[in-house]
């Protein structure tokens, strides 16, 4: 198994457009069957950078190829709203070595707000 920083593949790992190309570099690594992408370290990766990335590898039919390494509980919660988002199966671990699947988050629908008078929001 590869271990790949995402620093070393993306900079600032902030939108959809650098989360697909971070995930393009890494399919480049064609002799590799698994990989692990270490999200650990990095200042802010936003939920758009991780739904391009894991999207990505979605379309490609490599979901189940790598492993994130994470290092905070919000990084978590990110991935488990992106398997909610994109009905997958992501695997992480911390520091120690136990693999785990995340458990997705879905997203209630909100219910539409009707108000029975017109209401001039211009100030």
């Amino acid at each position: 198994m590869a271990i790949v920083h995402i620093g070393k593949l993306a900079y600032p790992c902030v939108t959809r457009i650098r989360g697909e190309e971070a995930a393009t570099k890494l399919q480049g690594q064609v002799g590799i069957n698994h990989i692990e992408v270490d999200l650990s370290g990095v200042d802010m990766v936003s939920l758009s950078f991780l739904d391009g990335l894991i999207s990505h590898f979605l379309r490609h039919g490599k979901e189940t190829d790598f492993i994130f390494k994470i290092d905070t509980p919000i990084l978590e919660d990110k991935l488990a709203r992106v398997a909610g988002i994109r009905n997958t199966t992501i695997y992480f671990r911390y520091d120690e070595k136990e693999i785990r699947q995340i458990k997705p988050k879905f997203s209630r629908p909100q219910k539409p707000v009707f108000i029975p008078t017109k209401t001039d929001f211009r100030h």
